[in-house]
C-alpha cells in the first residue's frame, strides 16, 4: 500500500511539473509573439515615415527604429532559441527592404507619428519589464533585461519630439 502511495504521489508530482512547465512554455511563447510582434510595428512605421516623412527629427527618428528593432528582433531569436520556444511561435522577420503601401501622413505626423512611438515604447517597456522581472526562460529574461536601456532611451527620444512639435506654432493654412 505504501508503494502504491508513494507511486501516485510521484506521478501527482510529475503530472503538476508537466503543467507547470506547459504554462510557462505557453508564457514564454507568448512574449515572444508579443515583443516580435511589437518589434515589426515598429519597423513598419518607421519605413513609412521615411517614405513619407520631411521632417529630419522624423527621418533620424526612424532609421534609429529600423536599426534598433532589427538588430532586437535578431537577439530576440538567438535568445527564443536558447529557451526552446519553438519556431512556429515566431512570427518570421519582416523584409527589412520592403516598402509599405500606406497613405502618406497628414499635415501633423511628425506630432502623431511621435505621439504613437510614446504609446508603442511605454507599452513595449511595461512587457520587458514584466518578463525580465517575471518567472520566464533566462535567456528570455535576460533579453528583455538588455531591451529595456533601448527602449527607454526611446520613449525618452519620443517624449522630446512631442513636446518639442507641441512647443511649436501650428502651421498657417493656405487661403
Amino acid at each position: 500500500m505504501k508503494h502504491l502511495a508513494s507511486a501516485v504521489a510521484l506521478s501527482f508530482g510529475a503530472l503538476a511539473c508537466s503543467v507547470a512547465a506547459n504554462a510557462q512554455s505557453a508564457a514564454d511563447d507568448d512574449f515572444v509573439r508579443r515583443a516580435t510582434l511589437g518589434n515589426e510595428q515598429e519597423i513598419r512605421d518607421a519605413r513609412l515615415q521615411l517614405r513619407t516623412g520631411t521632417a529630419p527629427a522624423v527621418r533620424t527618428f526612424a532609421q534609429l527604429m529600423i536599426d534598433d528593432h532589427a538588430l532586437a528582433l535578431v537577439k530576440l531569436r538567438i535568445a527564443a532559441r536558447d529557451a526552446h520556444v519553438p519556431a512556429a511561435a515566431m512570427p518570421p522577420l519582416p523584409r527589412i527592404s520592403s516598402v509599405d503601401t500606406a497613405a502618406p501622413p497628414g499635415p501633423n505626423a511628425a506630432l502623431a507619428y511621435f505621439r504613437l512611438q510614446v504609446a508603442d515604447h511605454r507599452q513595449m517597456l511595461a512587457l520587458l519589464q514584466s518578463e525580465a522581472t517575471g518567472s520566464g526562460a533566462v535567456p528570455l529574461k535576460q533579453w528583455a533585461s538588455d531591451e529595456i536601456p533601448v527602449v527607454q532611451h526611446h520613449l525618452a527620444l519620443a517624449e522630446v519630439q512631442v513636446q518639442a512639435a507641441l512647443s511649436e506654432p501650428a502651421p498657417v493654412a493656405s487661403p
